[in-house]
C-alpha cells in the first residue's frame, strides 16, 4: 500500500513538471526561432555586401544559438519519454533502462536551463527515488551542444552555405576558402623581416622590464620554473 501511494505521488509530480516544461518550451521555441532567423539574416546581409570575413566571424555565435535551440527540442522529447515509461518507473525501484538516458540528461539540464525551473523539481524527484549515479547515461550530443562555443572551419562553412541557399545570396565559398588560405600562409620577404624585428623589440622590452624591476637571477629561475609547472 505504501509503495502504491509513493508511486502515485511520484507519478503526479512528474506529470505536473512535464506539463509545465512543455508549456514553457512552446513560448521559448518561438523566441529562439526569431533569434536564429535574425542572426542568419545578419550573416546573409554581410555576405551579400561582400563582407564574408565578418560573416564568418559571427558563425560561432549563430551555431551556439542553433544548438541551444535544439536542446529545448531534446528536453521536450525526453519529457515525452518519461511519460511513456512512467507507469514502469512507478512500479520499479530501479530506473528502467529505457528511461535512464532521459532521466540522466534531464538531471544534467536542470542546472543549465534556468528558464525551465521545473527541471529542478524533476532532478529532486529523480535523485530521491534513484540513489544510483547515472552520469554515464547523459546524452553526449546534448552535452556537446551546450558546452561547445567554437567550431571547425568545415562546420562553419556548411552553415554559411545553408544560409546562402536559404536567403538566395550570391556568394562563392571556394573563393572565400582560397582567400582564407592565402591569409593564413606564412609571411615572406619584408613581412618576415618586420616580424623578426618585432620579435627582437619584444625581447628587448622584456629584458628592460626585468632590469627595471631589479629581479635577481635566482628569482628569474624560480619564476620560470613555477610558470612551467602551472602549464
Amino acid at each position: 500500500m505504501f509503495d502504491i501511494l509513493v508511486g502515485r505521488k511520484f507519478s503526479n509530480k512528474c506529470k505536473h513538471s512535464v506539463k509545465c516544461i512543455k508549456c514553457r518550451i512552446e513560448l521559448i521555441r518561438k523566441k529562439k526561432q526569431v533569434m536564429v532567423k535574425y542572426l542568419k539574416k545578419d550573416v546573409a546581409d554581410l555576405l551579400a555586401g561582400g563582407h564574408d570575413a565578418n560573416a564568418f566571424g559571427r558563425i560561432d555565435a549563430l551555431i551556439v544559438e542553433i544548438n541551444h535551440a535544439s536542446c529545448y527540442d531534446m528536453i521536450e522529447q525526453y519529457c515525452g519519454c518519461l511519460l511513456e515509461h512512467l507507469s514502469t518507473m512507478c512500479k520499479e525501484r530501479e530506473c528502467p533502462k529505457e528511461a535512464m538516458e532521459a532521466v540522466a540528461t534531464l538531471i544534467f539540464a536542470a542546472a543549465r536551463f534556468s528558464d525551465l525551473p521545473e527541471l529542478i523539481d524533476l532532478r529532486s524527484i529523480f535523485t530521491k527515488r534513484y540513489e544510483t549515479r547515472m552520469e554515464s547515461c547523459i546524452n553526449k550530443e546534448f552535452v556537446a551542444k551546450i558546452q561547445n562555443k567554437s567550431f571547425s572551419k568545415v562546420r562553419k562553412l556548411e552553415v554559411m552555405e545553408d544560409i546562402v541557399q536559404e536567403f538566395s545570396v550570391n556568394w562563392n565559398s571556394n573563393m572565400f576558402e582560397n582567400k582564407m588560405s592565402n591569409q593564413s600562409a606564412p609571411v615572406h620577404g619584408k613581412a618576415l623581416k618586420h616580424q623578426l624585428a618585432f620579435d627582437e623589440n619584444e625581447k628587448q622590452f622584456a629584458m628592460r622590464a626585468l632590469q627595471n624591476l631589479e629581479i635577481k637571477p635566482e628569482e628569474q629561475i624560480e619564476f620560470q620554473t613555477n610558470s612551467h609547472q602551472c602549464q
